[in-house]
């Protein structure tokens, strides 16, 4: 069991004796790459039980007896094959209702041209003996019948989009790679699917179409297809009769028991999950170039249907379209040069809390949000990558949405006028909280302080960015031109400059001895005594520079009445044929 061997010359066996036998357990099944036709072999299957499987015989002449008898079951109920032609709805949720879902008869043998869906209630391990191993490239032919609209059995929706689902296998004793050049997909979408059984969901996996740097996956899987693997493909509307071929140079060794989980993705896309206990399930949504002609309809070669788990108590995360005709597992659209709202849809088989999880996101310049319609609630998923909630068991799909924002750079709200403040002097300058605003949602703005020509500020003068204040002692008369900007989360900027004046508290010594100003302190009311000094022109300013007033003193004492200003620090500049005076007042 997982082991591998390739075989570059001839393979000798003798059937009906102790030949060649490839083992199955837990930990996997061996693998055979060969090149001689006609085999003979023992290929055993490892199933887990109580779980729903897909199945292909690699041998040409297998009893249906293997899988659908045993010594300790008798005829095997849980035993189907599908059929296209006669298929009007089929979402992957069951196989009891839809049609197409067919079980074989009970005698014979396995047909080679298509897969098995297998469920039996213990864990086992099956040996599928009976003809030959393959050693060619193998043809399938597909099928594509046009049914018309079918009733989707949860909503009631008619439903037109699941025609041409067909259940093939790997043919091989090996893994093949699903994105083997041989493998000629040009009459199927893109996208490949099976059941794990061992997750209890749907895997399926993107090729490499352009834009897809190295595929998509959904729950893990990814492109190599183990052993013995029955898959889904579904085929286009022109497919009907096509041939679908899967060459031998598509053989590979993979030990792992089933996809290898790869997430080396170049597109600008979200994975999101939901969570339950130790259960997830996931969906991509993501925006593709022009160039690559992808709509807002569903794209056999970018998008991927959204398959729903046979355990219906297991909850589903998809995103829809907004006329509720499409279920995604991937959702690609064409790039947006606005903001974009994106339907979520979840299925929830049992009431309790759940989880919806941001689990990857590769998209620049974006913000990203998760609506709850029911609570009015939004979450921002670049911050809080998760979301909890609690839901009854229904599906909906008018509860959640997914938000893509482009960012936007931040704005200036409030220009900062020239300041103002004296030698010696505790120069403290609140900016106002909204000097830069962001329209963008829940963006987070860092302010900084340097000089106009990039500098440090002089070493006094200090800016706290949390708080918003500048603060410090000068000790010289110099002029600062300060520049603020502000930064967003993704690096966007805007600026603003302003001019703080470190002055003297007089330019003429003698003049600081003529003029009085008091009490300072004060509450309202304030007298300016200028005792003599003729031509004298008084002006005021806010701590932001704006001019509160300007009046020429007539007399020797001035009362000056600020009380239908607000509390805080002002600035006063008295200017004389003497000298120019300034002076800071407090107002309490």
């Amino acid at each position: 069991p997982a082991k591998n061997v390739t075989v570059t010359g001839t393979v000798t066996n003798t059937p009906g004796t102790s030949g060649l036998i490839l083992k199955s357990d837990a930990s996997g099944t061996a693998s055979l790459i060969h090149n001689t036709a006609g085999i003979a072999a023992t290929c055993e299957r490892y199933l887990s039980g109580n779980n729903w499987h897909y199945l292909f015989t690699p041998l040409s002449n297998t009893d249906i007896d293997i899988l659908t008898t045993t010594s300790w079951l008798a005829d095997n109920p849980n035993f189907y094959s599908y059929n296209e032609t006669v298929a009007d709805f089929w979402q992957g949720s069951a196989v009891y209702n839809p049609t197409g879902w067919t079980a074989p008869a009970h005698t014979g043998k396995l047909l080679t041209d298509r897969g098995y869906i297998h469920r039996s209630t213990e864990t086992m391990v099956y040996q599928l003996t009976g003809g030959n191993l393959e050693a060619a490239n193998k043809t399938f032919t597909l099928s594509y019948t046009n049914s018309g609209s079918g009733t989707e059995p949860n909503t009631g929706t008619a439903w037109d989009n699941f025609e041409g689902w067909n259940l093939f296998g790997n043919p091989y004793a090996s893994a093949i790679d699903w994105n083997n050049a041989g493998i000629d997909k040009s009459d199927i979408e893109n996208y490949v699917y099976y059941y794990d059984d061992s997750q209890d969901k749907y895997l399926c996996y993107g090729g490499v179409p352009p834009w897809n740097n190295s595929g998509l996956t959904i729950n893990g899987g990814t492109q190599y297809i183990p052993a013995n693997q029955g898959f889904f493909v579904k085929a286009s509307s022109t497919g009907n009769g096509q041939a679908f071929s899967i060459p031998t140079t598509a053989r590979v060794h993979n030990s792992q028991a089933f996809y290898k989980h790869s997430n080396n993705y170049s597109d600008n896309l979200i994975k999101l999950d939901i969570k339950k206990d130790n259960y997830t399930d996931e969906t991509i949504i993501r925006t593709l170039p022009a160039e690559s002609n992808v709509s807002e309809a569903h794209d056999g070669d970018y998008d991927a249907y959204k398959m729903f788990a046979w355990n219906s108590a297991k909850p589903q995360l998809y995103s829809r379209n907004s006329e509720n005709t499409y279920y995604y597992a991937v959702n690609s659209i064409p790039e947006f040069k606005e903001n974009k709202v994106i339907p979520l849809g979840v299925s929830i088989g049992e009431s309790g809390m759940y989880q919806i999880n941001l689990i990857e996101n590769s998209f620049e310049n974006t913000h990203i949000w998760l609506e709850d319609r029911n609570l009015e609630i939004n979450t921002n998923l670049l911050n809080a990558s998760s979301y909890t909630f609690n839901q009854s068991a229904e599906i909906n799909n008018d509860r959640f949405f997914i938000h893509f924002g482009l960012n936007t750079k931040p704005i200036l709200n409030i220009e900062i006028q020239d300041q103002v403040t004296l030698v010696n002097e505790n120069y403290v300058f609140d900016l106002p909280r909204n000097v830069f605003i962001d329209n963008d949602f829940e963006d987070v703005i860092t302010v900084s302080a340097n000089t106009a020509s990039g500098e440090a500020l002089p070493e006094w003068l200090v800016f706290n960015s949390e708080t918003m204040q500048f603060s410090g002692v000068p000790n010289e008369i110099q002029s600062i031109n300060i520049k603020l900007t502000a930064t967003d989360v993704f690096g966007a900027q805007v600026s603003d400059s302003f001019v703080l004046s470190v002055k003297s508290a007089v330019s003429v010594n003698d003049i600081a001895f003529k003029i009085s100003v008091y009490p300072n302190p004060t509450g309202d009311k304030f007298t300016v005594d200028t005792q003599g000094i003729n031509n004298a022109l008084i002006s005021i300013t806010d701590i932001n520079g704006k001019d509160v007033l300007n009046t020429r003193l007539s007399d020797a004492e001035t009362i000056i009445d600020l009380s239908n200003q607000a509390t805080g620090v002002y600035f006063i500049k008295i200017i004389s044929d003497e000298g120019t005076f300034y002076h800071k007042l407090i107002l309490n």
